[in-house]
This record gives C-alpha cells, structure tokens and sequence, in this order.
C-alpha cells in the first residue's frame, strides 16, 4: 500500500504542478491515499512530510476548489482514476478485502 501512496503522491504533483498551489498537490494526494488503500491518516501525513494529516481541512478545501474550479475537478478526477487503477493493479480493489484490510479486527464478546 505504501506503493501505491507513493505513485499516487509523485502522480498529484504532476497533475497539479506550477502554476497551482503545492497545496492543492498535497491536499488532494493525501484523499486520494486514504481512499485507495489501508494507510492510516497518521501513516499518509508522515508520507507526506506533514506533521498532522488536518482531515477536515483537506476535505473541505479540495470540495471548495471541485465546485469553483473546472480544470481542478478535471485533474483531481484524473488523480482519483489513475489511483484506482494502481489499487485494482496491485490486486486491492475486490470489496470484500478492501474491508477486510481496512477494517479493524472484530472484538469477539463471550
């Protein structure tokens, strides 16, 4: 999974490279990370190089930019497919065991 954060992270600052924000590269890798594998939000804010993920933050802002901005949803949807493309790759995508991994272990109560 650290993998394919890695392509997803080096494919987000293609995609949103000068004269967009470094920010806008950021923000979007690190939805884009968290949605397409198992990385905790913790695991892709050190990926990153950021001390805390901000969740919320980065929700919100690429959410704001998708709805003002054309070109960004444009490139922000290129970035979702190409991540997906490297989940369903890597042999991640079935449902059933993206659950599986991202799911924490059931308690079992006797």
């Amino acid at each position: 999974m650290r993998n394919i954060a890695m392509s997803i992270k080096t494919h987000a600052a293609k995609l949103f490279a000068p004269p967009h924000k470094a920010d806008m590269a950021l923000r979007t890798s690190m939805l884009a990370c968290r949605t397409h594998t198992d990385l905790t939000w913790h695991d892709i804010a050190t990926l990153h190089g950021l001390p805390v993920a901000q969740p919320a933050f980065s929700r919100a802002t690429v959410t704001y930019h998708r709805r003002t901005n054309p070109d960004f949803d444009h490139r922000y949807q290129r970035l979702f497919d190409h991540a997906q493309e490297l989940q369903r790759a890597a042999g991640f995508a079935n449902a059933n065991l993206k659950r599986g991994l991202t799911s924490p272990p059931s308690r079992v109560r006797n």
